[in-house]
């Protein structure tokens, strides 16, 4: 099985930029997926 690339606290560290006031495409570059991914 592949390895995820990121850990189970992503959407703690996603929630956690979102009320640092980052916007989405933000949050994405920081956790370095596309905002695609990020959506998903």
């Amino acid at each position: 099985m592949a390895k995820l690339k990121y850990d189970e606290n992503f959407p703690e560290r996603a929630g956690e930029y979102a009320s640092g006031g980052m916007d989405n495409a933000e949050i994405a570059a920081k956790l370095e997926i596309s905002e695609d991914t990020f959506y998903t």
